[in-house]
């Protein structure tokens, strides 16, 4: 079966003696290593639900920022050195984020900030590396043929990593009442999971060593690359929305003729009531309700028109 799975890939993405097994190990530990990543950031955003917003929108910048920063390096030394070296790298550094993530849990909250930047950081170098070491791997299995398609296959990894990891870690929270710890402790084990597949099982590709150049020499050349100057605008508002959704995703309401609402569990949502450990407790927003607002226990008084649900977009005001 094995063979037969094997032969029907290499014929469809039209690849060499070999590439299939190791393209294979290499997706598979990219999308267990975004998963555990994500799952660490569902766990940031519920930690630092306390936070003024504006101090919490620096500290998720600090992940973007430390990739932008370091990933034309880490592209340069992959070429230099070696691709495997430097997936190695990045998937050890993302298990030591969600590690060392669970040890700061309990420090003090005036400190836990600053801890949390560090690990954004450590996220942000680690994908980094990811992204460098992988897309040139995944460059040295291809051939103008199907590049394109193994190109897509990794972004399909990379985003189904962020839907299990950060969707199953925000439910196991808030839906589930799952501590922060055990959310990124079975993280932690996963992204071992996939440091000891990408170490032992993904082989490093065949490459010719390049010249020393710049991280800026580097920028400026891609920069010109005409191709790349279209896709820009394309590319630059698809990021900019899934940040998006990262950051509003505490406060999302859904209303569909009533109004609900779930945040972090220190405010309102779906989470395990102290009375029953077994039921969740779901919270209708108190700005409007089926009957009216759920502020007045009085009746409707009649030939009085029923309020208007909040807006969507709106932010719940109800305390635990």
């Amino acid at each position: 079966m094995a063979g037969f799975v094997t032969r029907k890939l290499t014929a469809f993405f039209n690849l060499g003696p070999g590439d299939v097994r190791n393209l294979s190990f290499l997706y598979f530990a990219t999308f267990i290593m975004r998963a555990a990543a994500f799952a660490g950031v569902a766990v940031m955003q519920d930690v630092m639900h306390s936070l003024d917003p504006l101090w919490r929108g620096v500290l998720f910048a600090v992940y973007p920022l430390a990739e932008i920063a370091t990933v034309g390096y880490l592209g340069a030394l992959c070429d230099r050195i070696g691709r495997k070296r430097i997936l190695v790298f990045a998937h050890l550094v993302t298990a030591a984020a969600v590690f060392l993530f669970i040890l700061s849990i309990g420090v003090d909250p005036g400190v836990r900030p600053y801890l949390v930047a560090v690990f954004f950081a450590m996220f942000g170098i680690g994908a980094a590396a990811k992204v460098a070491s992988t897309l040139a791997m995944i460059n040295d299995h291809s051939n103008r043929a199907n590049r394109a398609q193994l190109m897509a296959f990794f972004d399909l990894v990379t985003f189904g990593g962020l839907v299990a990891g950060f969707g199953a870690a925000f439910l196991a929270l808030h839906a589930f009442g799952v501590s922060d710890a055990v959310v990124l402790a079975v993280g932690g084990l996963g992204v071992t999971v996939s440091v000891i597949m990408v170490q032992f099982l993904v082989q490093e590709t065949p490459f010719t060593p390049e010249l020393q150049r710049g991280t800026l020499e580097l920028l400026r050349t891609v920069l010109r690359n005409k191709d790349i100057q279209r896709l820009l605008p394309v590319y630059i508002p698809v990021v900019a929305l899934y940040g998006y959704v990262l950051t509003f995703t505490p406060i999302a309401r859904v209303c569909d003729g009533r109004s609900w609402a779930w945040g972090s569990r220190a405010s309102v949502g779906s989470r395990f009531s102290s009375r029953s450990p077994r039921a969740p407790a779901i919270r209708i927003s108190p700005s409007w309700s089926p009957d009216g607002p759920s502020s007045s226990s009085s009746p409707p008084v009649p030939g009085r028109s029923r309020p208007r649900p909040s807006p969507i977009w709106a932010t719940s005001s109800s305390t635990p």
